[in-house]
């Protein structure tokens, strides 16, 4: 019968401190999610450029190991592309939040941009940039639980 271990951790201070003790296909995970907590402003804005939509299909794609690194950087830099199709700018940022996502399986460093594009688009959205915030900091840290005991 399985039994519970307990893992001692710092409580982190900052999303910062998360993400520095992340491994890829949890970054993935989460910038997945990020960009996918925004994806309605994109697709509000009435945009019928679907690229962000697969990029974050790419990342739950690449997670299961269903595509590569090499496909997820294309479906990165077409959603980037899609950003140029909308005068939106939330939804721009939303493209680039998903593009961002995607290009998290090449290169870690991408997943805060995710964020960081994510909270650009509920700021321009003139939406509660605070809650996204808050989601994006806990979202992470549930994803470490799980990572540092993924029986949970």
């Amino acid at each position: 019968m399985w039994k519970p271990t307990f893992v001692e951790r710092k409580k982190p201070e900052t999303i910062e401190d998360l993400i520095s003790t992340c491994d890829q296909k949890t970054l993935v995970k989460w910038a997945c999610g990020c960009a996918e907590h925004v994806i309605f402003y994109y697709e509000r804005s009435g945009t019928e450029n679907k690229a962000p939509q697969y990029a974050i299909q790419a990342c739950r794609d690449f997670v299961k190991g269903s595509i590569t690194v090499g496909d997820a950087r294309k479906f990165s830099l077409a959603s980037h592309e899609a950003a140029k199709t909308t005068d939106d700018e939330s939804a721009r940022a939303v493209a680039h939040a998903c593009g961002h996502a995607a290009a998290t399986a090449q290169l870690k460093g991408n997943a805060n941009q995710t964020a960081t594009y994510a909270l650009k688009a509920v700021y321009l959205a003139e939406d509660d940039m605070d809650a996204e915030s808050k989601w994006q900091f806990k979202h992470l840290d549930n994803l470490m639980k799980f990572q540092m005991n993924p029986k949970i």
